[in-house]
């Protein structure tokens, strides 16, 4: 959760400076000790920059629908891109399994099933919502954020509540 609550808030700063990475996969997401970062900005463009038309470039295991249709010559990807892409790697970090079917078609997204108790569930609600086809209801990367906020700091005050019983 931690992690997740990171990455959305570092994805917030991209959208502040109208920004698109294009590129989040695992092998981009840096951690160290307790702090997570995104690098590798190789294909980092501005929003209102559709100039550069890259129609290979993006992450091959984690397309968006906007990076698939961009590559098929479509508008350029905005910051719902980014948000689909994060939500495919968080979806694989919490439940090890990659929802996406891509082919010729398009993607296709696996309902994500519920896992865990409580939190799992709210968990899984907010990584379907970041896997929404329709980048029009996906939600943006600060309602991701503060929803994995939320859920930490809910999971971390029912801790202490447990600790303090325990006592």
């Amino acid at each position: 959760l931690f992690i997740a609550a990171q990455l959305t808030s570092g994805l917030m700063e991209l959208s502040a400076i109208e920004s698109v990475h294009r590129d989040i996969k695992p092998s981009n997401i840096f951690v160290n000790g307790g702090d997570c970062v995104l690098g590798d900005f190789g294909l980092l463009r501005g929003i209102a920059d559709a100039s550069d038309h890259s129609p290979g470039a993006m992450a091959r295991n984690y397309p968006s629908p906007e990076l698939v249709a961009y590559s098929k010559g479509g508008n350029p990807p905005g910051v719902a891109s980014d948000v689909f892409q994060l939500g495919l790697v968080l979806t694989e970090l919490f439940t090890r399994q990659v929802p996406l079917t891509f082919d010729s078609d398009g993607i296709t997204v696996k309902r994500l099933q519920e896992f865990g108790a409580d939190t799992g569930r709210k968990i899984s609600v907010v990584l379907s919502a970041m896997l929404e086809i329709d980048s029009t209801k996906r939600i943006d990367a600060a309602t991701a954020a503060n929803a994995f906020a939320q859920i930490l700091i809910g999971l971390m005050s029912s801790n202490v509540q447990s600790v303090g019983r325990a006592i």
